[in-house]
């Protein structure tokens, strides 16, 4: 290859690179993943190592949110390889380290994230440009120590992380410290510190209306209050936490249902309500297990054995679970086991849900909606599809009496007692807009927005990873969408998509 050569499919790359980036900032996470595989694959031997690099930790990174970290440390690796692979006075290894303890870590691998964060620590330069990543990269390393039950250093590099977030400043970051730091204290008996550490977090937390990390804060205050004896102290973070994580069903994962099941668990126990006790527990240390969180899943473990060993009457607390607490904590684990189901007979749901649920968000954001819209909105992209029971049934629903999966999935949220304007959505997300879909055969307007909304994210996810898997380039299938399929999808959302990605330049790869 002549110079001018590998001169010219760098800058394409380059160019890819950026504009991947642009995509990558509006949540376009698919347009930007082709950007960036594609300028992986324009890339010329030798490589440019400095924009190798970039490319794969803008690659890992998304997959990371993506939640697929074995991918993701892939490209870490990769990326890191490139970078030993520079003069020493050249190399910048730090971020690329700090994303591979990261990626363990999501994998719950904390002994190979270890030494990676440290050793991630020890070259970082220690300057006001880099203090987000020094930050990043102690939270980290602290974290590690954690799973690892070493208390003291733990604590010390927690408070290193939350020094630097606070030095940014990074308001959120050092919630997550204060969180950490007040579990640290509670695991170390300090019951008091741990109370003032975790209030201060759920303050913060609460006026960044971050529900996920407030039920997480919520979750571990009852624990507190629990190890104290403070039943109903602890019932009413419980509870408290509860009601975070049903109002917003659209953001929740296992780990949150996880520590709620635990503690609910721990306080059955403790009134005498041994069958409940076992079940929920049990829900915990499953849910642990596959959020790959395996000091929790121990510490669930060694409880729902000692439950099952339990042989001796005992005093029991006069406290009791109220019952709509008991209800809606049913109704919680009772949909989280459906959603179970549904991703053990189809494995990619899990996957293709969750960019369903972001794309959903993305364009209820652009059409204008609300918080609480917004909330409906990604609680019905995550349900939508509950009622869904064999994989014959997607191809012959049509033909079927009763509506297909819509109508049962919209039964099912009856009888849980979510919304009616949740409901509709997830009944009408089949409609079309010509009024050739099901189960009404509702045209146009006549169709929820929020369902609108819901049926073209699905369509355009589905399509983009069926035509991935065939290799496909992205222009040929955003065409094909747009075309064939414009008169089933709203017209107004579908130029509203195609604009948002307006950024998106065609390559030669893609013809």
């Amino acid at each position: 290859m002549s110079g001018r050569e590998h001169a010219a499919m760098s800058a394409e790359a380059e160019h890819l690179f950026n504009c991947g980036a642009s995509l990558y900032r509006k949540g376009l996470v698919l347009a930007a993943r082709d950007c960036w595989e594609t300028a992986l694959s324009l890339l010329p031997e030798p490589p440019p190592r400095p924009l190798a690099t970039r490319l794969c930790n803008a690659l890992g990174t998304l997959l990371l949110e993506l939640r697929r970290p074995e991918e993701a440390l892939a490209h870490f690796s990769k990326a890191d390889r490139y970078q030993q692979e520079l003069p020493p006075a050249e190399q910048d290894r730090a971020a690329g380290l700090y994303n591979m303890a990261l990626a363990y870590l999501r994998m719950g691998e904390a002994d190979n994230a270890l030494p990676l964060a440290t050793l991630a620590a020890e070259l970082c330069p220690d300057t006001k440009e880099k203090r987000p990543l020094i930050a990043s990269i102690s939270l980290v390393t602290g974290l590690s120590l954690m799973n690892n039950d070493s208390w003291p250093e733990a604590e010390k590099w927690m408070q290193k992380a939350m020094s630097s977030f606070r030095s940014i400043p990074d308001r959120k970051g050092e919630a997550i410290c204060l969180n950490n730091l007040g579990i640290i204290a509670m695991e170390s008996g300090d019951y008091h510190r741990s109370e003032e550490l975790l209030k201060a977090a759920l303050e913060r937390l609460v006026s960044w209306h971050d529900a996920g990390l407030a039920a997480y804060t919520h979750s571990e205050l009852g624990r507190l209050y629990f190890k104290q004896g403070g039943i109903s102290a602890a019932l009413h973070h419980g509870s408290a936490a509860l009601r975070i994580l049903w109002d917003n069903m659209g953001l929740m994962d296992r780990a949150e249902v996880a520590r709620l099941c635990f503690l609910f668990g721990s306080i059955f126990s403790h009134t005498g309500d041994r069958e409940a006790a076992m079940g929920y527990m049990q829900r915990a240390s499953t849910y642990f297990a596959q959020s790959q969180m395996w000091r929790e899943w121990s510490r669930a473990t060694q409880e729902l054995d000692a439950l099952i060993k339990r042989r001796h009457k005992q005093q029991f607390s006069r406290a009791a679970v109220a019952f709509e607490d008991k209800e809606l904590l049913r109704f919680l684990t009772t949909l989280m086991g459906l959603m179970d189901t549904l991703e053990s007979l189809y494995p990619d749901m899990a996957r293709t849900t969750g960019l369903i649920s972001r794309y959903s968000l993305l364009l209820g954001r652009a059409s204008g909606l609300g918080d609480e819209e917004l909330a409906r909105l990604s609680y019905a992209a995550r349900l939508r599809d509950v009622g869904l029971t064999s994989e014959s049934e997607a191809a012959t629903e049509r033909e079927m009496s009763g509506g297909g999966h819509p109508v049962m999935s919209e039964r099912i949220l009856a009888m849980f007692g979510v919304p009616q304007e949740i409901r509709r959505i997830v009944r009408h997300h089949h409609e079309n807009y010509d009024g050739s879909g099901f189960p009404d055969g509702l045209m146009g307007e006549e169709i929820p927005l929020g369902a609108r909304i819901v049926a073209l994210s699905e369509r355009y996810v589905l399509k983009l990873e069926r035509e991935v898997a065939k290799g496909t380039g992205y222009h040929a299938r955003t065409i094909e969408l747009m075309n064939e399929e414009r008169k089933h999808i709203d017209p107004l959302l579908l130029d509203l998509l195609s604009n948002l990605h307006h950024d998106y330049r065609i390559h030669p790869a893609q013809g």
